[in-house]
Formats: C-alpha cells, structure tokens, sequence
C-alpha cells in the first residue's frame, strides 16, 4: 500500500465517522455543546469547512488568514462540499499536508462529535462509528 493509498483509505474512514455521528441528528441538536468553552456540531462542522479551505489554499501556495471563512450554513451538506474540494486539491507532493490539514484533524474533531452525541442520546452506541 502506498502512502497515497493509506491517505485515501484514511479520508474515507474519518469522513463515515463524522457522517454516522451526525446522520441522523435532529437540526435543533446542533448547537448542544458538552461544555461552555466546548464547540458544538455546527461551530465543528463550520471549522472543518474552514480547515478544508485552509488546506485547498496552502495546496496552491498561498497564505490562508484563519478565521476569514465564513460559513453560512453549517451543516453536512455544506461540509462535504468544502471536503470534496479539499480532498480533489491532494497530490502526491502535499499527502503530509493532507494528513494534518484532513485525516488528523477530522480524527480530533470525531470524538468531540460523539461527546456531544452522547450528551444528547446516552444510549448511543460510539462503536457505530465503526461500521
């Protein structure tokens, strides 16, 4: 398996994660957050859509200043766009990159997801995410 191979494979996985946690999340649910200083699944998903921006923009070279994206509706639909666009912008010379910006990132992010899933439904099984 190459490295690209691996990311691919990774992309794929974290991107099912995200989906299963928040497929069938009532929309009212998506400003609980677990804690005061913790994000909620919309305020995650609005930086995740900026974090894929970010990562299309270092790809082409240039500087990305955070917090200039604003997302106006943040949502699953609305964060599959901004991944696909991130996920077309990977090349062999910015997998590294990818990684960060991507894999790893939405990996954090996953668990922050479930913790406010489980606030909402505590009979939820995390392993779903698995499947």
């Amino acid at each position: 398996m190459t490295a690209r191979q691996l990311l691919e494979f990774e992309l794929d996985q974290v991107a099912k994660q995200i989906e299963v946690v928040l497929s069938d999340l009532p929309d009212e649910r998506y400003d609980v957050k677990c804690s005061p200083v913790g994000m909620s699944p919309r305020e995650i998903l609005a930086h995740l859509c900026e974090a894929c921006d970010a990562f299309v923009c270092y790809a082409k070279g240039e500087k990305y200043t955070w917090g200039s994206l604003v997302v106006e509706t943040p949502n699953l639909a609305t964060w599959r766009r901004y991944r696909e666009a991130a996920v077309a912008a990977v090349t062999d010379e910015n997998l590294k990159l990818a990684y960060d910006f991507l894999v790893g990132h939405e990996n954090y992010h996953v668990g922050q997801l479930a913790q406010v899933r489980l606030q909402i439904q505590p009979e939820w099984d995390t392993n779903e995410i698995y499947g």
